[in-house]
């Protein structure tokens, strides 16, 4: 009976260990290379690879080439999905690497949480980051680059137009994390809290700026932040730009 139970185990094992190298080569195939650790983190080089970055919401990502998103599936319909939400956030670390993301669509105007990232939590970053010619409509927490932030996003920068009704940013929508060494163009049409680098910041914007248009009035809206209750150090906005 020992003898029976020491060979279920092996097997059980070796099983778990078979799973284990299957699920790592499916995710290896689904990227350019790296296996999701912070020493070698998965390789971004395309549209659906950056797509896949949904299903490894915790894993390391380093970007290896410029991506254009203005192709099927993701430049029709409600257009790109958001990588994380309110209730399965980004919590891993996405290194654009100096390359850039263009032709970001996003028509979900009932839906919150709108960006490349829709939310990423604390402890996760998004940096070297471009977004260019975005074209976005979200309700909540719509952004270029982020929705949401919890964690840092920093040396990022955007272009495009951005719609929304509330905390709505060039950059990010709202912040509850860090924002440091980043900045907007993008022009804004929203209702309430909305500015040109962020729509509300609870958080802290470093060395940032905002040179976006902003194109209708509401509630709480600033060349750079839209409300305020966080702390905000050498940056600013060009008044004459953002009229």
């Amino acid at each position: 009976m020992k003898s029976k139970f020491f060979f279920l185990k092996k097997y059980s094992q070796i099983g778990i260990i078979i799973v284990a190298l299957f699920s790592t080569q499916i995710a290896t195939a689904q990227f350019a290379g790296g296996d999701g650790t912070s020493g070698n983190p998965y390789q971004v080089a395309t549209a659906s690879q950056l797509d896949s970055v949904h299903n490894y919401l915790n894993n390391y990502f380093i970007q290896t080439a410029d991506i254009d998103l203005d192709i099927a599936a993701y430049n029709s319909g409600t257009g790109w999905i958001p990588i994380g939400d309110n209730t399965t956030k980004f919590t891993g670390k996405y290194d654009g690497n100096g390359y850039t993301v263009s032709g970001l669509f996003i028509d979900r105007s009932g839906t919150s949480y709108i960006g490349l990232f829709g939310f990423i939590g604390s402890g996760a970053s998004v940096t070297n980051v471009g977004v260019l010619n975005a074209d976005i409509n979200g309700l909540y927490n719509v952004g270029v680059v982020v929705g949401r932030n919890e964690g840092v996003v920093s040396l990022s920068y955007s272009t495009g137009v951005v719609d929304g009704v509330i905390y709505v940013g060039g950059l990010v929508g709202d912040n509850k994390g860090t924002i440091e060494n980043s900045y907007s163009v993008a022009t804004l049409e929203s209702a309430n809290q909305f500015g040109g680098l962020a729509g509300n910041n609870e958080g802290t914007i470093t060395n940032s700026y905002a040179a976006g248009k902003i194109t209708a009035g509401g509630l709480s809206a600033g060349g750079l932040i839209g409300a305020n209750t966080g702390t905000v150090t050498n940056s600013y906005w060009n008044t004459e730009s953002s009229g």
